[in-house]
């Protein structure tokens, strides 16, 4: 995922460079400041929150009938305060 993210930046800064390099560097910028934001919002996040609705690793039958499952989060076993902090 870091490879992917560091390639989709530098495709994305190498079309800025070559529109300034035709416009002799004149500060001109290709693309407005919210295309940066939205680009960087969509490449980054959405595959996260993509991964994290569908990875399922139970399920939902199992984890309604087997309610031991959710006794590491109740009793805080892998994350805690001092683990935060």
């Amino acid at each position: 995922m870091v490879i992917y993210m560091f390639y989709k930046n530098v495709m994305y800064v190498m079309a800025q460079f070559w529109f300034g390099f035709a416009n002799a560097f004149s500060g001109q910028t290709l693309y407005e400041a919210f295309i940066y934001q939205g680009w960087n919002i969509v490449f980054t996040s959405v595959p996260i929150l993509w991964w994290s609705t569908c990875d399922l690793q139970y399920d939902k039958e199992k984890l309604v009938t087997v309610p031991s499952l959710y006794q590491i989060g109740l009793k805080n076993q892998c994350f805690s305060t001092k683990v935060f902090f």
